[in-house]
């Protein structure tokens, strides 16, 4: 059953308590770096993201780029994780970011961040940090099993945590968010935050 859910590691559906499935859509956006090709900016294939190194320099000297379009190895989580992120915190964030390596490049370092977005939704608040490319989710706080308009879920990979999906938690996310920052092991996770 599971399988028909999910496809190429992507949500394809959600079957209900009746056993009826309801199929996802998958929605997003996409760069539009077109008028870029004959630029010399390496592009990434999959998707037309500007390929930077981790100080979101792109493949042409002192040539930055942030928000939406820059695709860069985010230091937080270890391992070949390159990211593109399309939330309009981190386009703030990073775009400062990029301009003080651009302007001061004795003095640059590297763009790292704990990706995180949140929206309402009737009356509901859901929100995420980290990553969701994991080895494992478990579900600590709520879920379906219990009536509870809350739930919190952690997201494993090896020995860290490295994303948390809530609803209705705004304290507790930003508590999972500091330990992501700080690289705890995950044993220092489960005792960490009160469920």
């Amino acid at each position: 059953m599971r399988q028909e859910l999910i496809a190429d590691g992507h949500v394809r559906g959600v079957r209900l308590s009746t056993g009826e499935v309801l199929r996802a859509v998958v929605v997003g956006v996409a760069p539009a770096p077109q008028w870029l090709k004959t630029s010399g900016i390496v592009l990434d294939p999959r998707d037309g993201g500007i390929v930077c190194d981790e100080y979101l320099q792109s493949s042409l000297p002192g040539v930055y780029a942030a928000g939406g379009v820059a695709l860069w190895p985010n230091g937080v989580f270890e391992g070949d994780d390159t990211v593109r992120l399309e939330n309009w915190t981190n386009a703030m964030t990073q775009a400062t970011h990029a301009a003080e390596n651009a302007v001061r490049p004795d003095r640059r370092r590297p763009y790292e961040t704990v990706p995180y977005f949140w929206s309402d939704w009737y009356g509901q608040r859901i929100q995420f940090v980290g990553t969701a490319d994991a080895d494992d989710v478990s579900v600590v706080g709520g879920g379906p099993d219990e009536d509870s308009d809350c739930l919190v879920a952690l997201y494993r990979r090896s020995d860290r945590l490295v994303g948390v999906a809530t609803l209705n938690e705004p304290r507790k996310i930003m508590e999972y968010r500091r330990i992501i920052v700080k690289r705890d092991l995950w044993s220092a996770t489960e005792t960490a935050v009160p469920v």
